[in-house]
């Protein structure tokens, strides 16, 4: 059963289907073979693509509903970003624009408005209107299509589109994030300045050849001393959430100590130290989505995101529990 929450446009409409909400887009037909290699992608960065159908007498593709604010809002409001938190969206948005390519698929309108940038700080792909599937004996491309100041020069019909028109548009797109303008405009400075350089080069061969290369330099870039980066609490670099982080994992690291000391025989420390982890260590790694393990799910993937934080809820619930019940039965 679909009901209609909104239309956004004369093409798109925001649906409640079977009690979970999601996007539905007019498309043409040529369109259909590009949809059906989005419907196979997996990747966490890319807003799913789960079917074509027919709505209110047109083909749609039927998207999922990412929770968020577009980049280009987040911009408006906040101005620029800072070079880590830049680098690390950035990051993400390699890993979406890899996958596409992987699979033949060029973007060629990476713009702040087609990223969703979702409240716990993951960046989403959300808008193929004009991407494309590469041809491999094409030299150009029958459209000129992209938007002004992130399109490659080749989208203006110099040649064919490719992997390295979208890292063209990443290095514009990082550039705004550190000062608001495009490099045309404004050049950045510091760590991220050289990548950007080799990113927007007009010739696309003395750009970066793979999202692969782009992500590896992004990361030589980054300062020394975020060894802790993807320890939850650390992984944002907020001060407030390191200070917590650091507090939680120190009581806890003590109440280890502890447990140690008190239990006699290597059996029995084992399973306290299981306990202890099932209390303390695994519900932090449930709540925060560690390694992005619910959007790994098979199961939970495809749900809404009412559904997973249930889910997480109970699990978290089910592991104390549990270390709980461990810690009670075993003697002092």
């Amino acid at each position: 059963m679909t009901e209609v929450i909104k239309k956004f446009n004369t093409s798109t409409w925001l649906v409640l289907e079977d009690g979970v909400m999601r996007v539905y887009k007019a498309v043409g037909a040529e369109d259909i073979p590009l949809c059906e290699k989005l419907i196979k992608l997996r990747s966490e960065q890319i807003a799913r693509v789960f079917r074509v159908t027919e709505f209110q007498g047109v083909p749609c593709v039927v998207m999922e509903f990412v929770e968020g604010v577009t980049l280009e809002k987040a911009l408006g409001e906040r101005g620029t970003f800072p070079p880590d938190e830049t680098r690390d969206l950035m990051l993400q948005l390699c890993e979406g624009l890899g996958e596409l390519h992987r699979n033949g698929i060029v973007h060629r309108d990476v713009t702040p408005s087609n990223l969703i940038l979702t409240p716990d700080s993951k960046l989403k792909i959300i808008d193929f209107d004009i991407s494309r599937i590469r041809k491999q004996q094409q030299s150009k491309d029958t459209e000129i299509l992209g938007t002004q100041g992130y399109a490659a020069p080749e989208q203006y019909g110099f040649g064919q589109t490719s992997a390295r028109s979208d890292i063209y548009s990443v290095g514009a797109l990082m550039n705004v994030m550190l000062t608001g303008a495009l490099p045309g405009e404004q050049m950045a400075d510091g760590p991220l300045a050289p990548i950007i350089r080799k990113c927007t080069q007009m010739d696309e061969a003395n750009r970066y050849e793979n999202m692969a290369d782009l992500a590896a330099a992004l990361k030589s870039s980054k300062p020394a001393g975020r060894k802790l980066s993807h320890v939850p609490g650390f992984r944002q670099n907020v001060r407030w959430h390191k200070v917590v982080a650091g507090i939680y994992y120190l009581f806890t690291l003590t109440v280890l100590l502890a447990c140690l000391v008190a239990y006699n025989g290597l059996g029995l420390k084992l399973l306290g130290v299981l306990s202890l982890f099932l209390m303390f260590g695994a519900p932090v790694l449930i709540l925060l989505d560690y390694r992005n393990w619910v959007e790994h799910s098979k199961v939970l993937s495809g749900t809404g995101r009412g559904a997973q934080v249930f889910v997480q809820l109970m699990l978290t619930a089910l592991s104390f529990v549990a270390g709980f019940l461990i810690l009670d039965h075993l003697p002092l």
